[in-house]
């Protein structure tokens, strides 16, 4: 697999690692991430030992018997080094007198079979964090446990000299997966898969966007349907009501009452333990609009996993007839009209989000803006509500952005119904902006912000 993007994360590591003092680093994300590459692409040229143990739950026993294998294999010692307990093993590698990182990669299983292991790693770093030379680096795809490890209550607070949580790809580094592909496959292929390394990395650039998607994900057994369900049975089956949150907010369903509706759950109380749950587990993300941030009844949830979306929306939906049929004509009949028509449309929202917060971060907007989502408004006069998706808002007001992901160029007509929406509503803002797909047929010269699908794949990260 490739080793795409991830330069931010990567000299972050690397400056740690090459100092002659002690220092500790926590990364955590989502399983199947990338966190095991990205330590490994950062040891490939440290001048010392390394040693990386991957936990597994197993004996407290048998990892001692298997990290103390490891460590006579790294430091070349002759005879087999024989700990007695994971003490003596860290007393033994913060006195090791050369430069030497520890890896314990997915460190929660580590955690549940000793106990007290925070606090026995944080009497070791207290006690030698002069001395030592000794780099310490816990992973884990656990994200719930590994972000407690960092709260003001855990052994280990402020014992990390840095924490980093990893995220997939954006748009553009996904699209290095698939460079040969025009910009409208590209836009359709992270729709599907996002920015996850692992499914990017499985896409064949020698078959058509439309085969990738057949064999990858709506095939029986698929590679991505098979991750995604081991995923699902080792995280979600005790967690009630998961399922009916996922697929509820993959068709369409956004606030609380309505998830509530959907999931036939007796009560919000029922399911808020499912959200809270998905929510840390970084599967779904709730958003509220910039002008109204504090309003919970205007809080609206995704699925924050373009695959798992794409799964529970379309495969896990439609199960009983994906089984009666071929999977080419299950694709052609379940999926593909409302995939161009629906959800393509909709990632291309965020995909123009992203442009903007990565144009943004990289002072391309000036002047900066330093919020950028929903705007929410309430038409009392024609008793209606909605909200305008892509909004931004800096020192000299709001920016309202309209999106368009179709076949015909935004033209004045459009410009001039959003002004109009604009003006009836009473909305207050001081410029407009206009990302389409398929270009622009403007005539006016007024100072909008005009963004093409080229611009957005046009970009340096």
């Amino acid at each position: 697999m490739r080793f795409i993007g991830r330069k931010e994360e990567l000299n972050r590591i690397k400056r740690l690692i090459n100092m002659t003092n002690q220092n500790n680093i926590l990364i955590y994300g989502r399983r199947r991430i990338g966190k095991s590459y990205l330590i490994k692409k950062a040891l490939e040229d440290f001048n010392g030992k390394v040693i990386h143990y991957q936990c597994k739950e197993i004996s407290y026993s048998n990892t001692i018997e298997e990290l103390s294998n490891i460590i006579s294999k790294v430091l070349n010692i002759n005879y087999r080094m024989s700990f007695l307990s994971i003490e003596d093993i860290l007393d033994f590698l913060f006195n090791y007198n050369e430069n030497i990182v520890l890896v314990l990669d997915e460190y929660p299983y580590l955690l549940k079979k000793i106990e007290g292991l925070n606090s026995i790693i944080q009497n070791k770093i207290d006690l030698n964090k002069y001395e030592s030379k000794l780099k310490l680096i816990l992973s884990g795809s656990q994200i719930e446990i590994m972000k407690n490890m960092i709260d003001y209550a855990s052994p280990l607070f402020g014992r990390f000299n840095d924490v980093i949580e990893l995220k997939e790809h954006n748009y553009i580094e996904a699209a290095e997966y698939y460079p040969n592909y025009s910009n409208e496959e590209k836009v359709l292929l992270y729709s599907i898969f996002g920015g996850e390394p692992l499914y990017n990395s499985a896409i064949d650039c020698s078959k058509s966007v439309e085969e990738n998607i057949i064999d990858l994900i709506v095939k029986e057994n698929s590679f991505v349907e098979l991750n995604i369900q081991n995923m699902v049975n080792i995280e979600l089956s005790k967690i009630g009501y998961a399922y009916d949150v996922l697929q509820a907010i993959a068709t369409g369903t956004r606030k609380n009452d309505d998830l509530v509706t959907k999931s036939h759950a007796p009560s919000p109380a029922n399911l808020n333990p499912a959200i809270q749950k998905l929510l840390k587990m970084d599967l779904i993300k709730k958003i509220s609009p910039i002008n109204d941030e504090n309003n919970k009844k205007k809080i609206m949830y995704f699925i924050n996993n373009n695959a798992l979306r794409f799964y529970y929306k379309y495969i896990y939906r439609f199960s009983t007839e994906r089984n009666n049929m071929n999977a080419e004509d299950f694709y052609n009949k379940f999926i593909k009209t409302d995939l161009y028509n629906s959800l393509v449309p909709v990632e291309f929202e965020n995909i123009a989000k992203q442009f903007l917060l990565i144009q943004n971060k990289n002072k391309k907007i000036t002047p900066a803006f330093s919020k950028i989502g929903t705007f929410w408004y309430d038409d009392k006069k024609n008793k209606i509500n909605g909200q305008f998706d892509l909004v931004t808002l800096d020192e000299n007001g709001y920016i309202f952005y309209e999106v368009k992901y179709t076949k015909n160029p935004i033209d004045s007509k459009v410009i001039n119904e959003e002004i109009n929406q604009l003006s009836k509503l009473g909305i207050s803002y001081y410029k407009l902006g206009f990302i389409s797909k398929t270009g622009f047929k403007i005539t006016t010269k007024n100072d909008y912000t005009l963004i093409s699908l080229e611009d957005i794949y046009n970009i340096n990260v």
